[in-house]
């Protein structure tokens, strides 16, 4: 996978696809929040596709993937 790598120290690394990646699935969460209020452990609602789309907007994919898929 591509990571755009930026050292913040000697000892601390962030990884810019990671950063983007926690962004877009905290907007995702702070979305349905605003929407269908708090939900329960088991509770999934779908984000409308405008949203989505703002979102992967705003927080691009380095690569274009927005599923989460094992590295092989």
């Amino acid at each position: 996978m591509l990571y755009n790598k930026v050292e913040l120290s000697h000892d601390q690394v962030v990884y810019v696809e990671d950063t983007k990646r926690y962004k877009r699935h905290a907007a995702y969460r702070q979305n349905v929040f605003e929407i269908h209020g708090r939900l329960q452990h088991d509770d999934r609602r779908t984000v409308p596709a405008c949203c989505v789309k703002a979102i992967s907007i705003r927080y691009p994919s380095l690569t274009g993937n927005y599923l989460f898929q094992d590295e092989e």
